[in-house]
């Protein structure tokens, strides 16, 4: 598991409110390195992450797993993550709606990483986040809270006439539409 407290104090009710999109951006570590693949986890094995709210208060300096607060409401249930994606890598979680809700000066997440199947155990089975302490001073591996105010909502799709037996060309930039209507180029 996971505990998370997140500061939104320096932000108005109206900023909060006016972001299109809220990600919890984590960054996926193995905390057994001599073990990384554990039988039945591979590179494919997908493993599912809850998202609780924490509605208490906790100090934390002090918590611990016999002292840690309740399960609050259910942000996320069973979300699918596969170890390629997730391992070594930033990864997001969407929390927009639950924030919305929120409204608070400070935001208590609990993630909890669990594994079903044939090799599941509600355990993590190795599998961590970085903390704000194990990512030392790279604050791209840091938990954060990132408010988006526009997004990239999709691709326009590219389609090319290829002759046969000729090599396709792509092309060098894409179009893609972004969550305030505009749209932009952007490079392949």
């Amino acid at each position: 598991r996971a505990l998370m407290q997140f500061d939104l104090s320096g932000l108005t009710e109206e900023q909060i409110a006016s972001a299109q999109k809220i990600e919890l951006r984590l960054y996926g570590v193995w905390a057994q390195e001599d073990t990384k693949w554990n039988p039945g986890t591979g590179a494919d094995t997908t493993r599912w992450v809850d998202l609780y709210g924490i509605s208490t208060d906790w100090d934390e300096a002090a918590v611990n797993w016999n002292t840690q607060p309740a399960l609050g409401e259910n942000i996320l249930k069973e979300f699918p993550l596969v170890n390629r994606d997730i391992d070594q890598k930033n990864f997001t979680l969407d929390v927009t709606d639950y924030v919305h809700a929120q409204g608070a000066d400070e935001l208590g997440i609990l993630l909890g990483i669990f594994s079903y199947g044939e090799y599941g155990d509600a355990d993590n089975n190795g599998f961590a986040v970085a903390s704000k302490e194990s990512a030392g001073t790279n604050e791209e591996q840091k938990p954060a809270l990132v408010l988006s105010y526009t997004y990239l909502e999709s691709i326009v799709p590219v389609e090319l006439e290829v002759p046969a037996g000729e090599e396709a060309q792509l092309p060098e930039t894409v179009t893609v539409r972004l969550s305030d209507g505009s749209e932009e180029q952007r490079a392949v």
